[in-house]
């Protein structure tokens, strides 16, 4: 109370100074007076800080489970980019998010929390949970089930954490059915899994949910299991670079802050990044570029029309440039340059796509550009010149598919296969079923072309 009358005290002091250079006569000062101190103190006694709301920002808990399952180890036996790009990791963490809302675990079986109860800093914390002998000696790591670790976080996972997974992300399958019969029965577990949660922050929170899945590689020394020897003696013994992956979870809004403010590819050993979201089929910002690019001859008539389109004299061919926006399709900007993620109408092939920046824009077309990322080079022999539908496919990115095995029983002599994960493949395609719903493209664009 003491605090309040001086805080009231000083506030009228000020006020009553500041009226000498009003013109306002004073009943009418001291009602404004009188107004702005009561809204002061009410707003006082409710927060304890004179802070607009729109200013308070509740920082998310930030969840990072590390796998540290037998197949793990081989990160930890020696030093290696593992626990280099962790720490790079947390040094970031710590600076966004603030060290007190940072949860270290364990996870195997189960999980466990680690609490730091020695004020060590987290960097040393963390190198101490990343040292051989700690990282072996919690929880039951000689049996792993990838799935039940993802249906354990994505449990843990709500509307204010983001829940980070460093693992290898190797299916364990059982059985006498062939490999990949029993990695998709792992993949619709996956799925599952995460149609789950998405159902349940719909319901509960009217939130979408996101996923990151981000790939590096590191030194690795230690034993390995194939598909053939998922438990028991190690099948291999393995001093190689290996793959392994941070999976970032959680709400849309969460995860979007999260990718814009750390950039993962500073992480010592990074390879690719995926991010997974769902989206609508999307109706991006598109225009027909007047002189760029452009063989033969047209008339712009507006951004998905063109008219007395013909084919050029010499080399009998037409070609024109379409600008399309495509900062919404959750791929990096080189992924979007990939041709094989684009389809047009027979006739047609897309010669190139260019990110704007380095394209060789016509002043022309300078404006048309502006908001767009990308420029897409179509091109027809057909004397007719047709119409046509441009789509972008909802298709899982090349890395993916080349990181990807369904045998690992010879990668001790096979040096492709060690840069592989085992059912890679159909991991991520679980994930990324449960936010496609079967839509089989971002986008389609329809350019109309008139005699």
């Amino acid at each position: 109370m003491r605090n309040k009358f001086l805080l009231i005290i000083l506030i009228f002091i000020l006020f009553t100074g500041c009226s000498r250079n009003h013109s306002r006569s004073s009943r009418d000062v001291k009602s404004v007076e009188t107004k702005e101190i009561t809204q002061v103190v009410n707003q006082t006694e409710k927060t304890d800080l004179v802070i607009p709301q729109g200013q308070r920002t509740i920082k998310p808990t930030i969840n990072i489970y590390i796998e540290n399952s037998g197949s793990m180890n081989g990160f930890i036996n020696q030093t290696s980019e593992y626990q280099d790009a962790i720490q790079n990791m947390l040094a970031w963490l710590e600076y966004y998010y603030d060290t007190d809302n940072i949860k270290l675990h364990y996870i195997n079986e189960r999980i466990i929390y680690k609490e730091n109860t020695t004020n060590a800093t987290l960097l040393n914390f963390a190198q101490k949970m990343l040292s051989p002998a700690e990282f072996k000696s919690n929880g039951n790591g000689a049996s792993t089930n990838l799935n039940n670790i993802i249906k354990m976080i994505l449990d843990a996972t709500d509307n204010k954490t983001i829940s980070i997974l460093l693992s290898d992300n190797i299916y364990s399958i059982s059985g006498t059915q062939t490999a990949p019969v029993l990695l998709a029965e792992c993949k619709n577990k996956t799925l599952q899994a995460f149609l789950g949660k998405s159902k349940e922050l719909k319901a509960l929170h009217q939130q979408l949910l996101s996923t990151t899945v981000i790939q590096l590689h590191s030194q690795f020394n230690g034993n390995y299991w194939d598909y053939k020897h998922p438990t028991g003696k190690a099948s291999q013994k393995l001093n190689c670079k290996r793959p392994y992956y941070m999976c970032v979870i959680g709400v849309d809004e969460l995860l979007s802050s999260f990718n814009e403010n750390f950039d993962v590819q500073k992480m010592n050993g990074y390879k690719n990044k995926y991010t997974l979201t769902e989206i609508d089929e999307l109706n991006p910002e598109c225009c027909v570029l007047v002189n760029t690019y452009k063989t033969g001859r047209f008339r712009k008539t507006d951004c998905t029309t063109i008219r007395e389109a013909m084919l050029d004299k010499h080399k009998n061919v037409f070609a024109m440039a379409i600008a399309v926006d495509l900062k919404d399709i959750p791929l990096s900007d080189d992924e979007k340059c990939d041709v094989k993620l684009f389809e047009v109408t027979e006739d047609y092939v897309i010669d190139e796509i260019i990110k704007v920046e380095d394209a060789a824009i016509a002043p022309i077309d300078k404006q048309a550009t502006q908001n767009c990322t990308h420029i897409i080079k179509v091109s027809t022999l057909n004397r007719t010149i047709p119409s046509f539908t441009l789509k972008m496919k909802r298709e899982l990115p090349e890395w993916v598919i080349k990181s990807s095995s369904v045998d690992d029983t010879k990668i001790g002599v096979d040096n492709d296969e060690q840069n592989k994960t085992f059912g890679l493949w159909y991991f991520v395609t679980g994930i990324k079923d449960a936010y496609d719903k079967g839509d089989e493209n971002y986008f389609e664009i329809n350019i109309t072309i008139n005699k």
